[in-house]
């Protein structure tokens, strides 16, 4: 608190009034001196005092409250500021810093940090947080912003006057000088690509130097490009630094197929972080080509077709056979309106652009040869789809137990259908397969759904029964033929659901799932490896068909450091582990048949595009502003000063901040300059002088 005086005038006449004494009062001693007149001095005193007394001057007693200044301090602790000994650059000027306003009384400190973990793809925004900031302090207390930071900030403004509100904005910058750095550089790639298909990367090697000359030295160095596609190592790729290329990566299977490139680091390199990229790009089919056969009209017959039509994705091409050979009558040819069923275009000609075949209740009727029955299994083989569902056989006509179709099907059925109402049941391996896991109202005790009422009998097994119906017999069966897959549902009833019939069921999950996986879906395998980072913490997930406790799974760091991580038991198959990580880069998890390839960086993030340690990018604001700049390393003992509004704020080796004096009247008191009745005495006084001396 402190006390302010100061004088105000209060004329007890109108101001014209006094203007006019005030003509007439310069008339008469200008007058005077020209005749020279005696006691000149005494009137030019005397009419003084009436003009004072006519003014009414008051003096003034205020009680002012002084509030304090402020000063932002704003530290960057982005990733790049985590290179080299940046951080401990910043620690000692923050504690520097500290120390030096604290001996300033009417000083407050506002310190705010820059977050610290992120993925560097928006890089560095500290110019919202100073905006955010000074939105909760007083125009007229802001002394002054002082930024701690490498100078690598993304969100500088064209112009700083309405943020910084015309206070200086000093920087310290950390870092050093002839840094360098080699970075690979993502210039595009496709977030998916066609499965069977390549996808092109364009990218290029560069060398970050502050040396001119050195630069062009190294133009023509050819550099290696390692990719790595999970376990599979590629050939290495050599470009020349600083030329943009192209190069292929190939798409192999459907979902995220994980990609590492990286190149040498050099000697004295700013850092290897941005010599890696880890890239995940999903595969995805172009079209789903799908042959299904129904071997007779029944009314489940369209519960496949409505399936398939609904995707867009799907070509299906369907044939019911209405007439089969052995219906014979006396129709004439020539009167038939059916359409031939195109067995040799269908099963020879263009039978390996089909994805997945299905029969839906098709039985041996002599259409299609012992051949084409041998390009089927042919291609389920070579990494086709075959789903058979089964349907009422009758004496005369078999099934496929005597067609080379029994090498690659789960089970064969017996030729006798069991009967009796029924609700199909999910196995203990079916709660683990993805499959059937979490179908709606699944309960392998008592299912929540209609019932069906006949399926086939069956026996010799082989392959995952992750349903059973009646007497707790095989009902719907996956298997892996080779590079293929076969499913075999033993009932056509499925339609039941798809009607409501007893409230339904979960058919259309069922046979979506049961498509998908045909189709190698990647969320539908039973044996899968999946990771991701979510708040500093890295989780690892697999699952699994078996019943496997302490299963291990190999991290590598990005410091190349391998450790064996054990994930725990969940239930139905699943195992996980969550450990913290603290390290930035690519990290590498394997179990030696599957691997991940995960980055806390996005490709290209700002915050390593380069690296290196700046002051071109706040030279034009410090301009403007009138700030200062300091490099650390060249200026660690930097000094603080408080400046009048107006002076410089910045010099040789300091900065300054403002001193704005805010403050709040709390009192005030208010008397006479000079009391009336002590300045009429004296005007009197006078009067009585001059008097006395002109009459001498």
């Amino acid at each position: 608190m402190f006390n302010n005086s100061h004088i105000i005038f209060e004329p007890i006449i109108a101001t014209n009034i006094l203007w006019v004494f005030f003509a007439l009062f310069l008339i008469v001693i200008v007058w005077s001196i020209w005749k020279k007149v005696r006691a000149t001095l005494l009137r030019f005193i005397i009419f003084t005092l009436l003009l004072l007394s006519l003014s009414n001057p008051l003096l003034i007693s205020e009680q002012r409250d002084y509030f304090n200044d402020t000063v932002l301090v704003v530290i960057d602790h982005s990733l790049s500021q985590n290179l080299d000994n940046r951080s401990e650059q910043t620690q000692k000027a923050l504690a520097s810093l500290q120390e030096k306003l604290s001996v300033f009384n009417n000083l407050d400190i506002k310190i705010v940090d820059i977050p610290q973990f992120n993925d560097g793809s928006k890089g560095t925004k500290l110019f919202d947080v100073i905006a955010n900031n000074l939105a909760q302090i007083p125009k007229n207390r802001m002394a002054g912003i002082i930024l701690i930071t490498d100078g690598q900030v993304h969100d500088i403004p064209d112009k700083i006057d309405n943020i910084a509100l015309n206070v200086p904005m000093h920087i310290l910058l950390t870092g050093h000088k002839d840094e360098r750095d080699r970075r690979l550089s993502i210039i595009s790639y496709p977030t998916f690509g066609l499965v069977g298909k390549t996808v092109n990367i364009t990218l290029k090697v560069e060398d970050l130097l502050s040396n001119a000359k050195q630069s062009n030295n190294i133009q023509n160095e050819l550099v290696n490009i390692s990719v790595i596609k999970e376990n599979i190592t590629l050939p290495l790729i050599s470009v020349k630094i600083g030329e943009e290329v192209q190069i292929s990566l190939p798409i192999e299977h459907t979902g995220d197929n994980f990609f590492e490139l990286s190149i040498p680091t050099i000697p004295n390199e700013l850092t290897p972080l941005n010599n890696r990229h880890a890239l995940v790009i999903k595969g995805v089919r172009d079209r789903l080509k799908v042959l299904l056969v129904s071997g007779e009209p029944y009314q489940g017959g369209r519960t496949w077709r409505n399936l398939l039509k609904a995707d867009p994705s799907v070509d299906l091409v369907h044939f019911t056979i209405l007439r089969p050979p052995e219906k014979q009558d006396n129709t004439p040819l020539n009167e038939l309106s059916l359409i031939a069923f195109p067995v040799q275009e269908l099963f020879e000609t263009k039978l390996q652009e089909f994805d997945l075949i299905i029969f839906d209740r098709y039985r041996r009727q002599g259409l299609l040869p012992q051949a084409y029955f041998d390009n089927i299994v042919h291609f389920v083989r070579e990494g086709g789809a075959l789903l058979e569902i089964s349907g009422p056989l009758n004496e005369e006509i078999s099934g496929f137990d005597q067609s080379p179709l029994s090498e690659i099907l789960p089970a064969i059925p017996t030729g006798s259908m069991l009967e009796m109402p029924y609700k199909p049941k999910v196995t203990d391996l079916g709660l683990r397969h993805p499959v059937t896991a979490k179908l709606t109202n699944s309960n392998k005790i008592q299912p929540d759904w209609g019932q069906w009422f006949y399926q086939m009998d069956t026996n010799n097994v082989k392959g995952q029964i992750v349903m059973t119906g009646i007497n707790n017999k095989p009902l719907l069966i996956l298997n892996r033929v080779d590079k293929g897959r076969v499913a075999q549902l033993l009932s056509d009833q499925i339609w039941l659901w798809s009607r409501g019939f007893e409230g339904g069921g979960p058919q259309a999950e069922l046979l979506k799932r049961i498509a998908h996986w045909l189709m190698k879906e990647p969320e539908l395998e039973e044996d899968t490896l999946n990771a991701r980072i979510i708040d500093n913490k890295l989780e690892i997930n697999r699952h699994s068909l078996e019943n496997q406790q302490n299963v291990k799974v190999e991290v590598t760091f990005p410091n190349n450091i391998t450790q064996e991580i054990i994930l725990e038991k969940q239930n139905n198959g699943n195992m996980q582990s969550v450990i913290p990580i603290d390290l930035m880069g690519v990290y590498k998890i394997t179990d030696k048949e599957k691997t991940v390839f995960l980055s806390t960086l996005s490709p290209n993030a700002l915050e390593f595009y380069d690296p290196r340690s700046t002051d071109l990018l706040f030279q034009p604001l410090v301009n403007q502003n009138k700030s200062g700049l300091l490099v650390l390393e060249d200026t660690p003992n930097f000094e603080i000063r408080r400046v009048n509004k107006g002076f410089s704020t910045s010099g040789k080796g300091w900065l300054g901040l403002i001193k704005n004096q805010d403050y709040q009247i709390i009192g005030y008191n208010q008397r006479y300059f000079l009391h009336p009745l002590l300045l009429l005495l004296i005007i009197l006084s006078l009067i009585f002088v001059t008097w006395f001396r002109e009459s001498r």
